[in-house]
Parts: structure tokens; sequence; C-alpha cells
């Protein structure tokens, strides 16, 4: 009874927690030398981090005591959307390390550094405005 009581009180206490919004800017470079940018948007409600691109959720991170434990990404492969998730902890850090996804300045900037600008490869991505 006791945990259950809890269990309802940690669901109604993320319900009523406001959700976190940064809005990144993404600068990237191609293969043949040309300049694009992506504007990212990352919701945080609870555990989960939505990442949006073009008001559609291309990714989502699930973290539980700091550390991402899956990474669910929506690709677009023979012109179905499909959902690949990753939970095995070596292929979580090569996906941090990616330089399409923001995940890494993220994940800094939820962790109290406050950088708010990464440089990764031929990707510069800049946190410009964070909201509640």
């Amino acid at each position: 009874m006791k945990k259950t009581i809890f269990a309802l009180f940690i669901i109604c206490l993320s319900l009523i927690l406001p959700a976190k919004t940064i809005l990144i800017k993404g600068d990237y470079k191609n293969f043949c030398g040309e300049n694009f940018s992506l504007n990212w948007k990352a919701v945080r409600n609870g555990e989960n981090i939505k990442l949006f691109l073009n008001g559609k959720v291309k990714a989502t991170l699930t973290i539980k005591n700091g550390k991402v434990v899956k990474i669910t990404e929506i690709k677009r492969v023979a012109g179905k959307e499909k959902i690949f998730t990753v939970t095995s902890p070596s292929k979580i850090n090569l996906e941090l390390k990616s330089n399409f996804y923001p995940f890494s300045l993220i994940l800094n900037f939820l962790n109290g550094k406050k950088a708010t600008e990464e440089k990764k490869g031929n990707t510069v991505f800049k946190i410009t405005g964070v909201k509640e």
C-alpha cells in the first residue's frame, strides 16, 4: 500500500513540475563544404528529454541517476519512418558523440555545466534560449 501511494505521489509530482525547454541552433558543414543551420528544441519532462526538429520528434533521451540509459531515434528509411532504440552503454556513448544530434550539449547544460556552445568536428551547437 505504501509503495503504491509513493508511486502515485511521484507520478503526480512529475505532472506538476514544469517542463524545461531548451532552444538550440546547429550550424553544420556538409562534405561539399556548404554550410546549413537547423533549429532544435529540447523539452524535458521528468526523466525524458525529447528533441524536436521542425516540430517533429526526432529523438528521445531517457535519463536515470544522471546517466543516459536509453536513446530512441526516429529515422527515415526507405520512405518510411522507423524507430531505433539504443540501450547498450557502448552504443549510447557512440550516439552521444554523434555530430548530428546535440545530445552532449543538452546533458552538460542540464548537469550544471553552463556551457552554451559546443564544437564537434564540422558542427557547432549554440543554446539560443531556455524556457521554464
